[in-house]
């Protein structure tokens, strides 16, 4: 059995909903690894008398933030955490499978001027999502045939509904051909699952990625550059302009 975990990223001009796809038993092996190395900062934090971390949140470990904010926290101890968790990503065996897409949520503002801020923000993620599936049904088609999976995304008040409609889209989609690799599809916590802390790095990465690439810049971030050299397969895009306001109107008519 396949599992694949996805998370959200996103800010007021960008929509990204990423995440990993393995097997049971590769995930077995990152999340023991993963909680180990979390387990250790917190043991770091408590040892010198600091508030130690409850989890690893991708937006506030690169900013700064919250429970990864000064003293506590600074660059060395940031980057030093992010090599370790990538490493723990990397040489994962057999190697999960990396997707992330994005979206501009200005480009959809643009293409549905009549939506409200949280009309824009649920319908990127929606269209996230089912491209999200698209991949991760194309993945297991091609490398795990004989496999099917199971799709566990970070529960949120806001898009609970609409992964699951992304979901039973899919299957009344004449176009989908994927239909026959998927089990399921269910919101979980990273407490109750760990595979969703991964994750959020992922959906963190093609979050800044997309946006670079809005911006005309085709540089990857370092991090990102890390995981492609252990070996690990990406499948990271962006829906173009053209393609938000074809699917604004088709979709949302």
């Amino acid at each position: 059995m396949l599992r694949a975990y996805l998370d959200e990223s996103y800010d007021k001009s960008t929509m990204c909903v990423g995440g990993w796809l393995c097997m049971e038993d590769t995930w077995t092996q990152l999340e023991s690894k993963w909680i180990q190395r979390i387990d250790y900062e917190r043991r770091t934090s408590t040892k010198h008398g600091c508030t130690p971390i409850s989890r690893y949140h991708a937006t506030d470990c690169a900013n700064l933030k919250r429970e990864f904010s000064a003293p506590e926290w600074d660059v060395r101890r940031q980057i030093r955490l992010t090599k370790k968790l990538i490493e723990i990503i990397g040489t994962s065996r057999p190697s999960p499978v990396g997707i992330a897409v994005g979206l501009s949520l200005k480009e959809l503002r643009i293409a549905r001027s009549d939506f409200s801020e949280n009309q824009v923000k649920e319908s990127a993620y929606f269209l996230c999502m089912c491209e999200c599936l698209n991949h991760i049904g194309q993945a297991t088609d091609e490398c795990f045939p004989s496999e099917r999976v199971m799709v566990i995304h970070d529960a949120s008040k806001e898009f609970d509904k609409w992964a699951l409609e992304a979901y039973q889209q899919m299957f009344v989609s004449l176009r989908f051909p994927y239909t026959h690799c998927f089990v399921s599809i269910a919101p979980g916590s990273w407490t109750n699952f760990p595979a969703l802390q991964p994750a959020d790095l992922i959906a963190y990465e093609g979050f800044k990625l997309t946006a670079a690439r809005k911006r005309g810049s085709e540089d990857l971030r370092k991090s990102l550059q890390s995981v492609i050299g252990h070996g690990v397969v990406i499948n990271a895009g962006f829906y173009k302009p053209e393609g938000v306001e074809i699917l604004a109107n088709l979709v949302f008519s």
